[in-house]
């Protein structure tokens, strides 16, 4: 939870920790005049790491308000293992992140919001799973969603990483962070903001998995993502152009890997609501399928009856009263049975939902294996 605001009188509150001479973590923070209460809270949780081995490049992005600015100035010079780079004109979030990586001389980079809360044992936890995993290029947390006075909405438990899962959802979001040799010459690109992160990491693991290693996953929560008017983290339609700033950056990766797939966005009561991936892949010949629709009065042996008699590649099971959204059986049929030859998954079923909008299924995916020791 967020501390109480800096003192801005002759002498901060702020604990002083003698910072480490060569800080293993440095924490990358582009400011742009954030409400200065909320500026202040995240520079205190940063100040209140339970570990030294840490140093903050603050990047000013021209900010208008002189409060701010008095902020950060008074933070940075109360410890060594603080920097501030001011810059002359604001050049967006890209600009300035791109600042402080450039600036960053730590082994392990991580970037932070100016209006989110770092949690105490953070960078401690950083430092320990990466000693610990040394085949690991990248590691994201847990995370919970915070109201603008820092009361807690709701936790965000996190699966493990899944390279199909993250081309259509940046679930990494905060808190991501990547070994400095792994991100080398790759910086965030203006042209997919506000979703720039997402392209951003989504790169880094490319390069870190063409090197055989992988990334990491802390299930901890270590971030507060606050939900305030304008953020993403309190409605997707704060930032309209964000879903087909995460579609083209989905599209970019496929590009980039040479997949042959088309990144497009799904609306909904004229709402986008998040990117899919659909169409054959190059690699893939197309299948042959069954699809055997099943009725309210099918039984168990029908349907084991039909799927023994298919000689079919896939079989495509269509349960009553589902009826694919926009596409025929067979196109419908086609999309899933591309999942299913594709990287070898076992069987594949998408969201269903009835005729209220109410969830049926949240979809499923199966990949079996022949090796008995996972």
């Amino acid at each position: 939870m967020p501390r109480r605001p800096l003192e801005r009188s002759g002498t901060s509150r702020i604990r002083a920790v003698a910072p480490t001479a060569d800080a293993t973590v440095s924490i990358v923070l582009a400011v742009y005049d954030p409400p200065p209460a909320v500026l202040v809270a995240q520079l205190d949780a940063i100040a209140g790491q339970t570990s030294s081995d840490w140093e903050c490049i603050a990047v000013d992005d021209a900010s208008t308000d002189p409060v701010v600015v008095a902020l950060l100035e008074e933070w940075v010079g109360l410890a060594s293992n603080r920097r501030l780079i001011r810059r002359p004109v604001n050049g967006g979030i890209s600009v300035a992140t791109n600042d402080g990586i450039d600036a960053a001389s730590g082994s392990i980079v991580t970037i932070c919001d100016h209006d989110d809360v770092v949690h105490a044992d953070a960078v401690d936890a950083l430092v320990r799973h990466f000693r610990d995993h040394p085949d690991h290029d990248v590691v994201y947390t847990d995370e919970q969603l915070i109201d603008a006075d820092g009361v807690v909405l709701a936790d965000y438990p996190k699966p493990d990483y899944s390279p199909r899962r993250h081309l259509g959802h940046h679930y990494l979001a905060h808190l991501v962070a990547g070994r400095r040799d792994a991100i080398g010459d790759i910086r965030v690109q203006r042209e997919f903001e506000p979703s720039q992160d997402y392209d951003f990491w989504l790169r880094v693991i490319e390069r870190s998995e063409a090197a055989g290693r992988r990334v990491g996953h802390i299930p901890r929560v270590l971030y507060s993502w606050r939900a305030i008017s304008g953020s993403s983290a309190l409605d997707a339609n704060e930032k309209p152009e964000m879903c087909d700033a995460v579609r083209r950056c989905a599209q970019a990766a496929l590009d980039r890997r040479g997949i042959a797939r088309t990144a497009t966005t799904v609306i909904h009561d004229g709402t986008p609501t998040t990117s899919v991936l659909l169409g054959p892949l190059d690699t893939v010949d197309e299948p042959s399928i069954d699809v055997v629709r099943i009725v309210a009065e099918s039984s168990v042996d029908d349907v084991n009856a039909a799927v023994i008699a298919s000689e079919a590649d896939v079989i495509c099971l269509l349960a009553p009263d589902t009826h694919p959204d926009a596409r025929d059986d067979a196109e419908w049929a086609m999309a899933l049975a591309v999942e299913v030859l594709d990287d070898g998954v076992g069987a594949a079923g998408p969201k269903i939902v009835d005729s209220n909008d109410r969830l049926v299924s949240i979809g499923r995916v199966v990949q079996p294996t022949l090796d008995d020791r996972l």
